[in-house]
């Protein structure tokens, strides 16, 4: 099984070895690649990158899930932006260095567009996201897996927008093989 996973923006594939490293235990080949920093020139990007399963953190999971989309593979996604136009509300309020730096690169339709949420889905899709993601609002995943019916969410109670300890980390590494041994 080959898988592609996606790093989040301003991030690097040297940063998700924690979310890399399940899919290499259960994956034959896995590439990680380097990606530009929104989500549309992201998505320009790997549009025509192959995979058996799909996954990525933020933004790359944002990826992952147009991947699933568009070609009806498996994805895993931790903490992503599921609705890019409330995505890029909250931003604009609580990050806005980050926003203006996005909408320089893209236009706000561009964006919008490439919405998940907007998304038709049939093959299976995990999604794990934190209870305290001030990055990304656990809201708008629980919105997607209401509309989603191939998706299963795992909250991880205490976690940011990333795992960070110990038990995070293995919480998000048990989840990821589980679901990944679950599609062969």
């Amino acid at each position: 099984m080959k898988a592609a996973v996606f790093h989040g923006y301003g991030s690097s594939p040297s940063r998700i070895k924690w979310l890399v490293k399940p899919f290499k235990e259960v994956c034959d080949e896995v590439v990680v690649p380097k990606l530009p920093k929104t989500l549309v020139k992201a998505w320009r990007a790997t549009k025509d990158l192959l995979a058996d399963v799909y996954g990525g953190h933020s933004m790359g999971g944002a990826l992952a899930l147009l991947h699933s989309s568009d070609k009806g593979r498996p994805a895993v996604a931790v903490s992503p932006p599921t609705d890019t136009e409330l995505q890029l509300r909250h931003l604009k309020e609580k990050f806005p260095e980050v926003y203006e730096d996005i909408i320089s690169e893209a236009s706000l339709d561009e964006m919008i567009e490439l919405s998940p949420i907007k998304r038709q889905y049939s093959a299976p899709i995990l999604i794990i996201h934190g209870t305290e993601d001030k990055v990304v609002p656990l809201e708008q995943t629980l919105e997607f897996c209401d509309k989603v019916k191939t998706c299963r969410l795992v909250i991880i109670e205490g976690m940011g927008h990333k795992p960070v300890t110990e038990r995070e980390r293995e919480l998000v590494h048990k989840h990821v093989v589980e679901f990944l041994k679950s599609l062969s």
